[in-house]
């Protein structure tokens, strides 16, 4: 029998064996291999999940662990399950096999290696080869490494027309509503009613000569432009659809709305925010109808400078639906334009986009040029041409009436409220700035590098002749070091365009931040104090614009990934758009998409340069914006990924099989 002195003794014991090797907690990354690791919480460090662990985890899965000795010679520890806590895996895309009588799904996650069982009662209607959309029914740990699959959508088969398209906006969340007849017909009347009721408390302005310019075929017409010049300046009217006054706050149709945050315009369809019925017709700013308009009134002085800006709730009557290429034409004097009203009515919107645009390269920082992609589609939703175009005179006009209405309206709403919403380009990642000293010391003798992390300091460095005339393109390197912009409930700098202040009023049709900065408008307009938008509100409108920007990317690239193969072999120019110590991001202008080239591939020999963005090789040192002449190398569509060559392989691989065919 154990004395007191014993268990004691014995207690002190397990307890310097427990602190000796103390319980980790970790979040749990697989591999394509069948082993894993662990990373321990609030570190880099990751420890080895054998098979035999890892066959009761999944990817994402948050674990506490002990380390043990590795049976190895290199005696690295190894991570040994105490407890799975959760699981941050909810849904998946996979694809559908059926084997000996048994169905599974196969997750397309690069860290998800193993095949899932379909139990019998989620299969109905499956079939061999499907692409699915699961989630995890039974978690390997609680079933000795039996996991099982539910089957929420089947997304379709590889072949089915439109699948990419059907494939991104399932993947990204994109909650794609199919509205009844009967819904329609319902949104349609109250629509209609509600339009009419409104115009007799609406200021009147159906007499000025307002109108549309956007592409042909668009039905969704958000701005329309009216502008006048006066003894001091200019009067520059932008009217944006009244969507506010016809969803109102926390009605079902804006909790759909807010769900989805974008409209999302995929190559060949659109994803509409709102119904059709309210987006292409009763919210539209159409030609020649009454329709209600929050209109932005600024009045700006003979240098640019917006002095004044004013909100009217308005009920306006378009005079024209005019086309780009239209007003292209007649404003590059190729054409007779219009009626003799909207002639001059151009004139002068030409004239003071043009004076905006002089005012935003003395006062702000300028965006590079780009250009427009159409995509012609068969039936089948492929493309099966890019048409690439430099953005004419009429899109240039347009574009700078619009940023000069958003950036009015963020100088309007921080004057007004100390709470709003903002679309936020704070300036530089914080672990980005010892590099960005690094590179201003050592290429700007006599440079204060923390100008740089100022707005004022940071323009008046861009516009500094040694930098203009640098070889390096400074403003590029210094983009890629920026942190990604956001939405913020606070004022801050939009480092992109310079501005002390930006955030978006010109699409509510088509963004719900949009919608949002419409009532606050109207909610300061009357008066009152806005409420401050909540965290919850903030965090679903970066995940939304997110969420739509990479669908928008996935379904392009995947259907680029098709059109491509008809270009192996043949010479393409790009242009080097990044660089890291694993790739050479290449720019292909032609078809709008980044491919890759693995920085292996290039020599033995390399050396990556962080704070300039540079590759250096034994033969040559890659900058960003270097013009290249590639080669396609392979193409994965899984994977969405376009890998190039300096080298022609197709040319190369041919020239060795008839080499072979020879010998």
């Amino acid at each position: 029998m154990l004395d007191l002195s014993a268990l004691s003794q014995l207690k002190q014991l397990k307890q310097e064996i427990r602190e000796a090797n103390p319980t980790l907690k970790g979040m749990v990354k697989g591999t394509s291999k069948r082993f894993g690791f662990v990373i321990k919480e609030g570190s880099n460090e990751q420890y080895l999940l054998p098979q035999s662990e890892m066959d009761r985890l999944l990817h994402g899965d948050f674990i506490t662990f002990k380390l043990e000795k590795s049976q190895k010679q290199d005696d690295k520890p190894i991570a040994k399950i105490e407890k799975f806590i959760s699981s941050s895996l909810d849904t998946f895309i996979g694809l559908v096999k059926v084997k000996n009588n048994q169905m599974f799904v196969i997750p397309e996650h690069k860290q998800i290696n193993r095949w899932i069982f379909i139990p019998p009662k989620f299969r109905k209607e499956l079939r061999d080869g499907d692409i699915v959309q699961a989630k995890i029914s039974q978690h390997p740990y609680k079933t000795d490494g039996r996991v099982q699959a539910q089957i929420i959508e089947k997304i379709g088969q590889p072949s089915d027309p439109y699948i990419e398209h059907r494939y991104s906006i399932v993947k990204f969340g994109i909650p794609a509503r199919h509205w009844k007849n009967d819904e329609i017909e319902a949104i349609r009347q109250t629509a209609e009613q509600c339009l009419e009721e409104a115009i007799s408390s609406k200021a009147d302005m159906r007499d000025k000569c307002f109108v549309t310019i956007d592409g042909t075929n668009t039905q969704d017409l958000d701005d329309a432009l009216w502008v006048e010049q006066t003894d001091d300046g200019w009067q520059l009217d932008v009217a944006i659809a009244d969507v506010s006054t016809f969803i109102t706050q926390d009605s079902p149709l804006d909790k759909i709305a807010a769900k989805q945050g974008h409209s999302v315009y995929l190559p060949g369809q659109k994803v509409p925010m709102l119904p059709d019925i309210l987006a292409s017709d009763v919210c539209s700013l159409r030609s020649n109808v009454d329709r209600l308009a929050l209109v932005c009134q600024m009045t700006l002085d003979n240098e640019g400078n917006i002095i004044k800006t004013t909100y009217t709730d308005a009920v306006i009557h378009s005079k024209g639906k005019l086309g780009y290429d239209e007003v292209n034409r007649y404003l590059l004097k190729e054409s007779d334009g219009f009626s003799d009203e909207i002639n001059q009515l151009l004139d002068q919107l030409k004239a003071v986009s043009d004076l905006r645009l002089k005012w935003r390269e003395t006062h702000a920082a300028m965006t590079d040029e780009y250009y427009d992609y159409r995509y012609q589609m068969d039936d089948t939703g492929k493309i099966i041409n890019i048409e690439k175009n430099e953005r004419n005179q009429a899109q240039k006009l347009v574009e700078e009436c619009m940023i000069a209405c958003n950036a009015a309206t963020a100088s309007y709403l921080s004057s007004q409220t100390d709470h709003a919403l903002f679309l936020a380009h704070d300036g530089f990642k914080l672990d980005q700035k010892p590099g960005i000293k690094k590179l201003i010391n050592s290429e700007f003798e006599g440079t204060e590098a923390e100008q740089l992390f100022d707005l004022t300091g940071y323009l008046a460095f861009l516009k500094q002749p040694e930098v203009k005339a640098s070889a390096l393109p400074v403003k590029d390197i210094l983009r890629k070091k920026m942190k990604r912009s956001e939405w913020s409930a606070t004022v801050a700098p939009h480092f992109g365009l310079g501005l002390n202040s930006y955030t978006t009023f010109t699409s509510p049709i088509r963004k719900y931040s949009d919608l949002l900065v419409h009532r606050l408008i109207k909610t300061l307009m009357s008066g009152q104090t806005p409420l401050a938008l909540s965290a919850e509100t903030l965090e679903n409108l970066n995940q939304t614009t997110l969420a739509t920007r990479e669908a928008q990317k996935d379904c392009e690239t995947a259907l680029k990934c098709d059109y491509l193969k008809g270009f192996v072999g043949k010479p393409l120019q790009g242009e080097i758009a990044s660089i890291n110590h694993r790739f050479l991001g290449i720019f292909l202008s032609d078809f709008d998409l980044l491919g890759q080239i693995p920085v292996k591939t290039l020599g033995k020999a390399s050396k990556f340069k962080q704070e300039s963005l540079q590759l250096v090789t034994d033969s040559h040192t890659y900058r960003l914006k270097e013009p290249v002449t590639v080669y396609i190398h392979s193409i994965d569509k899984n994977e969405r990924l376009i890998r190039l060559s300096f080298e022609n392989h197709a040319a190369k691989n041919e020239q060795e099989s008839t080499s072979d065919q020879a010998g």
